[in-house]
C-alpha cells in the first residue's frame, strides 16, 4: 500500500514515517522544510518531496504520480506559532487541510487520517477542585487557543470532503505528547521534554508550580502507532478516536521516572496544579477503549520506558551529528 504523510519530518510526523517503514512499506513523505534531523535511522527508506500543502497543484501531482492510496495528515503550525500569528494558523491548518482533503478526493484516495488534538475537549471551565475527568470521544468540545480551534474546524473540513468524495476520514485526538524534537518546536509548553533533555544534558530544572497536576501523557511513538493503525486497519467503525496512555501521572510522578533513568538529575517542582500557567488545572485521563477495540491500539510505553527510549534517540541523534534542541 502506498501511504503519504504530510509533515512527515516533524515531531510526530517523523514517528509516523518511522512506524510506516517498520510495517514494511515505503512512505511518501511531504514537508516544506528539508530538515531530516529526526529521521537519521530512516535515511533512504522513504520518498521525500518538498511540498507546501497550500500548493494545490503540486500536492495533487505528487499524489497522482506516486499512486498514493491512503494519507496521514500531520502537517500543522504549532500552538506557539499559532498564537504569534493566528491568521497564518487558520490559513495553514484549515485552508491547508481543505486543500489536502480536496486532493485526496480528486485523486481517489480511500482513507485520510487527520492528527487532531485532545486539547479541544471542554476541560478549561472546570474548577480546580473537580474530580479527575475521564474523557471519551463524545465529551463536549470547547477549544480555547487558536491552534485548537483550527483543529476542530479541520475535523469538520475533513468530514465534509469525505462526504463529498466518498473516502473514509478518521480524526486522531491525542493526549499531551512528549518526544524528541518537541522542546525545539514547542518551547515552554514542552514541559515533559524539558525535564528529560535537561537531565540528559546535566542541567537542572525548576518549575514553580504544578507538581500535583495529573494528566494523561503519551510518548510520540505511541501516537504514531495509533495513527498508523487508523490508516491501515480494515475499516474504522468511527471517524474519531482518542489515542492516549489511558492513565494519569502527576508531573512529580513523571519527574521520578526521569530520575530513575537519570539518577543525577536535579529537578525541583512546586506543589499545586497548572504547571503550564495556562489555566488548565483539571486532572484528566482520555478513554481509549474505542481505539483498543477497533484499531487494536495498545500503548507500548509507560513513562520510564518512554524516557529510556527518548535517551536512546538523543544518543542516536548525537552520533549522527544532529541536534533536536
Amino acid at each position: 500500500m502506498r501511504v503519504c504523510i504530510t509533515g512527515g519530518l516533524g515531531v510526530i510526523g517523523s514517528w509516523i514515517t518511522r512506524a510506516v517503514i517498520r510495517k514494511g512499506m515505503r512512505p511518501v513523505v511531504l514537508s516544506r522544510s528539508e530538515d531530516f534531523s529526526l529521521l537519521p535511522d530512516c535515511a533512504g527508506a522513504f520518498d521525500y518531496f518538498s511540498c507546501d500543502i497550500l500548493d494545490s497543484d503540486r500536492f495533487n501531482s505528487i499524489l497522482k504520480a506516486e499512486k498514493v492510496e491512503r494519507l496521514i495528515h500531520a502537517a500543522a503550525i504549532t500552538m506557539a506559532l499559532s498564537e504569534e500569528d493566528p491568521v497564518e494558523a487558520v490559513r495553514v491548518n484549515d485552508v491547508g487541510t481543505a486543500i489536502v482533503m480536496d486532493a485526496a478526493g480528486k485523486q481517489n484516495l480511500d482513507r485520510v487520517v487527520f492528527l487532531s488534538s485532545g486539547s479541544i475537549y471542554d476541560v478549561w471551565k472546570k474548577p480546580a477542585g473537580s474530580a479527575k475527568l475521564s474523557i471519551d470521544e463524545s465529551f463536549p468540545l470547547a477549544p480555547v487557543h487558536i491552534s485548537r480551534i483550527t483543529k476542530v474546524c479541520a475535523e469538520e473540513i475533513g468530514r465534509y470532503f469525505a462526504r463529498r468524495y466518498g473516502f473514509q476520514f478518521v480524526a486522531i485526538r491525542s493526549s499531551t505528547m512528549y518526544g524528541p524534537g518537541k522542546l525545539r518546536h514547542h518551547g515552554s509548553a514542552a514541559i515533559h521534554s524539558l525535564l528529560i533533555e535537561n537531565a540528559y544534558h546535566g542541567a537542572p530544572t525548576s518549575i514553580p508550580q504544578g507538581g500535583d497536576q495529573e494528566d494523561d501523557i503519551i510518548y510520540a511513538a505511541d501516537i504514531a502507532e495509533g495513527a498508523v493503525g487508523a490508516c491501515l486497519c480494515e475499516k474504522p467503525g468511527y471517524d474519531v478516536y482518542n489515542i492516549a496512555s489511558g492513565r494519569g501521572i502527576t508531573l512529580r510522578g513523571f519527574a521520578d521516572a526521569v530520575r530513575a533513568v537519570f539518577p543525577s538529575a536535579v529537578i525541583d517542582i512546586g506543589a499545586g496544579k497548572n504547571y503550564l500557567g495556562t489555566g488548565l488545572v483539571v486532572d484528566r485521563v482520555l478513554d481509549i477503549s474505542r481505539a483498543r477495540r477497533d484499531l487494536k491500539f495498545q500503548p507500548g510505553y509507560d513513562a520510564r520506558a518512554a524516557i529510556e527510549n527518548y535517551r536512546q534517540m538523543l544518543n542516536m541523534f548525537a552520533a549522527n551529528g544532529a541536534s533536536v534542541q
